[in-house]
């Protein structure tokens, strides 16, 4: 609920007079968990797609702010006949292994980078993104739920005049279990510009 909150105030206050560009985007990636075990890292592949709305600040500067919905896919379980295997790591966690090999995951993304081009065609992206995961019944699910909110870094190339490509790299800044667990992925996300320009509202 939070990240949905906080998507209506951005999109609020910068759509008073203003034309914004809107893009839908798609994204692939590769997400694990960051804990403090020594542990494999539980890798799932995530989706992701949503809207975005851009606004230039500056020639240079633009503000992108969206929201959309992803799903963590399952893994293979490190379990297997009755023995765990976590690759020569030691440690496997019973409750991550469940969590990322028996539970498809849904949640809500809420992305606000600020985008600096040089030259045209040439962006680095700097913000952040909250998190909600949806919640379950299932005791093991560590992600039950869970808010969270991290640093998003990116590097993203435009194609075309209504598509541009980008890879980016996201880290929880906020703990969501015990041992300090935090997620992190590599994603490569794809924008379509749906109207050059257009007024919100």
């Amino acid at each position: 609920m939070k990240p949905l909150v906080v998507a209506f105030l951005i999109i609020s206050f910068c759509t008073e007079a203003q034309q914004l560009m809107r893009k839908a985007y798609f994204g692939v990636g590769r997400s694990s968990f960051d804990v403090e075990l020594p542990t494999e890292k539980y890798p799932t592949w995530e989706l992701r797609g949503g809207l975005l709305w851009n606004k230039n600040l500056t020639d240079v500067i633009s503000i992108n702010f969206g929201i959309g919905g992803f799903v963590k896919l399952k893994r293979k379980s490190y379990y297997y006949y009755g023995i765990y295997y976590t690759g020569g790591k030691g440690y496997n966690d019973n409750a991550l292994d469940k969590t990322t090999s028996e539970i498809i995951h849904l949640g809500i993304d809420v992305p606000v980078t600020f985008d600096f081009t040089v030259p045209k065609v040439i962006t680095f992206e700097v913000g952040g993104m909250g998190r909600a995961w949806n919640g379950t019944d299932d005791p093991n699910n560590v992600l039950s739920a869970q808010l969270e909110a991290g640093l998003l870094l990116g590097y993203k190339r435009q194609l075309t005049k209504r598509i541009s490509v980008s890879a980016q790299y996201y880290y929880t800044l906020t703990p969501l279990w015990i041992n300090d667990l935090r997620n992190e992925f590599l994603q490569i996300k794809f924008e379509y510009a749906l109207k050059k320009r257009r007024r919100l509202f």
